[in-house]
């Protein structure tokens, strides 16, 4: 029974190491999307667009963009900051 429980507690320990991780990456994109020449093509932005669009792009499909705006960023860090606590 201890082994489960060990077992448990390591499995939700690691989702949210992982969720608290992610959230960080997020704030770093929406941070940088702000500066208008940064090409997502080179490193680091790459590896930082990889790691948070397919998160993100859930997100996007229900949140449209308002006035040239991305708020599904914004519902994806509330979503995920209601799941880390």
């Amino acid at each position: 029974m201890n082994i489960i429980l060990d077992t448990l507690n390591l499995i939700i320990t690691s989702v949210s190491i992982i969720s608290e991780f992610l959230f960080v990456l997020i704030i770093s994109k929406f941070t940088v999307v702000w500066i208008p020449l940064v090409n997502w093509y080179k490193e680091p932005f790459y590896t930082l667009k990889r790691l948070t669009d397919p998160y993100l792009s859930m997100f996007q499909d229900i949140v449209p963009s308002l006035f040239g705006i991305d708020f599904s960023s914004l519902l994806a860090m509330l979503f995920l900051q209601c799941f880390i606590a």
